[in-house]
C-alpha cells in the first residue's frame, strides 16, 4: 500500500509539472529521470506486496516509458513528445497505483463462511 501511495504522489507531481509548467519539464530532465526510476522501482515493489500483480507491473512500465524517453534523448529533441509521454504515463501510473492502494483482496472471513 505504501509504494502505491508514493507512486500516486509522484504521478500527481509529474502531471502537474507537465500541464502547469512546460518550461520546467523541458529543462529538468533529471526530474524525469528520478521520477522514472522511482516509478519503476516502486512498481516492482508493489508487484511483490499487493494482492493483484498487474497494477504494479503497469506502474513499473510507465516508469520505464519515462526512462526510455529521457535515455533516447527524445525529451530534449521534442517537447511535444515529452509532454504526451510524461502526461499519459503519469496519469496511468497514478490511476493504477491509487486503485491498487484502495483495493483490498477478498476477505478471509468470506472464505471461512463458505466452508
Amino acid at each position: 500500500m505504501i509504494p502505491d501511495l508514493i507512486s500516486t504522489l509522484i504521478a500527481i507531481v509529474l502531471v502537474c509539472v507537465t500541464v502547469l509548467d512546460q518550461p520546467l519539464l523541458d529543462s529538468q530532465h533529471g526530474l524525469l529521470l528520478v521520477a522514472g526510476i522511482a516509478l519503476a522501482v516502486l512498481g516492482a515493489i508493489a508487484n511483490r506486496v499487493d494482492y493483484l500483480k498487474w497494477p504494479g507491473v503497469t506502474v513499473a512500465a510507465a516508469g520505464v516509458a519515462i526512462l526510455m524517453l529521457v535515455a533516447s534523448g527524445l525529451s530534449s529533441a521534442s517537447s511535444e513528445t515529452a509532454f504526451w509521454v510524461v502526461f499519459w504515463s503519469a496519469n496511468i501510473a497514478g490511476l493504477m497505483a491509487l486503485w491498487s492502494a484502495l483495493y483490498r483482496g477478498p476477505r478471509a472471513s468470506l472464505d471461512t463462511a463458505e466452508s
